[in-house]
């Protein structure tokens, strides 16, 4: 009896559920990549919200200040960045997305355009010094947004988000051992104590403080009355021409 070679088995590529593009809500889950113990955040959000305004509420609920540029990344190599006239960032080496393309305007591209299918990542990434890249993962999709208190909110999530400029998450992770077990006769303990704030808590997540922030932050704010045809305008002076 002759051996034969073994039929090679090919199995079929696991399809993930396409997005539906009526659906008003996305859910997200957000979380700072290589924190330990995990920083994240779990949140709801119009579906047609642009990249640039995703960008003011990361900077809200991670509890950042503003102080550094950042730039948005697809596993497909797209970049998208503040403005309209965005230029490459050179020396910017993104964790496991290749093959970089020109910067894209951020605030011409919504959630809806960027996710196709759910389960689907981004990466968000603040402060090329201390380099932080957030996850941004595509959960679930909605139909009903009345079924929310409120768009956006947060849903859910853990521990207080870094302070500026502490070294990226290998700084943060040594910042917070100092807080746990200063040395009183270390004057560099003392400074960082004092400079993170004898009263951090790296636990401490308040919620309900969160979702009053985004409340206020992205109410929609009134329509200025159009003065055309009102009547009750003053007419600028014309120059008289000699």
């Amino acid at each position: 009896m002759t051996s034969s070679a073994p039929t090679a088995i090919t199995f079929p590529r696991r399809r993930k559920p396409k997005t539906d593009p009526a659906h008003a809500v996305y859910e997200i889950d957000l979380w700072l990549v290589n924190s330990d113990p995990p920083i994240w955040r779990s949140l709801a959000v119009p579906a047609d919200l642009s990249l640039a305004r995703l960008h003011l509420l990361i900077q809200l609920v991670m509890e950042w200040q503003e102080c550094h540029m950042h730039e948005f990344q697809t596993q497909s190599g797209r970049r998208f960045e503040p403005g309209r006239d965005v230029v490459p960032i050179e020396g910017l080496e993104p964790m496991a997305f290749d093959d970089l393309r020109e910067p894209e305007d951020e605030s011409r591209i919504t959630l809806r355009d960027l996710f196709e299918e759910l389960k689907e990542k981004i990466a968000y990434i603040y402060d090329f010094g201390d380099d932080w890249v957030h996850g941004i993962k595509l959960i679930a999709t909605h139909a009903d947004a009345s079924a929310f208190q409120q768009l956006p909110i947060c849903l859910a999530g853990q521990r207080a988000g870094p302070p500026e400029d502490c070294g990226g998450p290998w700084g943060y992770a040594e910042r917070l051992e100092i807080l746990r077990a200063p040395d009183p006769e270390d004057g560099w303990h003392e400074e960082i104590i004092e400079w993170m704030g004898r009263d951090y808590d790296p636990e401490a997540f308040d919620i309900a403080g969160k979702n009053k922030q985004l409340e206020a932050a992205f109410r929609p704010r009134p329509k200025r009355a159009s003065r055309a045809g009102s009547g009750g305008g003053t007419k600028r002076p014309q120059r008289k021409s000699r």
